[in-house]
């Protein structure tokens, strides 16, 4: 029944991966666009994936979609210093590298806390205003995850 898009990405490809992770709102963006929290500052983690390359957007939906369903991607890791159950995707295409920071173990939800393209050519940290923004954003989740929480309980 979801079956994998063909390797030919066309425009939309993109925003057809990201419609079918969105069932019982298994998956949230941050960013401007995030429900609930009103705008968050520093960009849009929805916008930022449909900005990197189609091939890049078509592995990251792939990944997202794994983690949806139960799987663990093999570009998925730890995202230390953030939070337990925050992970990161570290994608290859082509010769650059791309990075989405998600919380998965929040309210039963996954949420896309970052998406960027790393441009830095020396090591493999992850830039400071990055890592704040990453950090800021899993601290709003975890606060939206416990108002809903809280809803449902009344």
């Amino acid at each position: 029944m979801w079956g994998r898009l063909s390797a030919e990405l066309d425009p939309i490809g993109f925003d057809i991966i990201v419609n079918l992770l969105y069932i019982n709102e298994a998956l949230l963006w941050t960013g401007s666009s995030f429900r609930c929290c009103g705008p968050l500052s520093g960009g849009n983690s929805k916008k930022n994936g449909r900005d990197f390359p189609d091939g890049a957007q078509k592995l990251l939906g792939d990944e997202l979609q794994l983690i949806q369903f139960g799987g663990m991607p093999k570009d998925a890791k730890p995202f230390k210093g953030v939070g337990s159950g925050v992970l990161e995707i570290a994608l290859r295409y082509a010769s650059d590298a791309y990075r989405v920071a998600l919380a998965v173990q929040i309210d039963r939800r996954i949420y896309v806390l970052h998406a960027f393209q790393k441009k830095s050519k020396k090591g493999i940290e992850t830039p400071k205003r990055d890592l704040d923004l990453i950090k800021k954003r899993y601290a709003q989740a975890q606060e939206l995850a416990h108002e809903d929480e809280k809803t449902k309980t009344n």
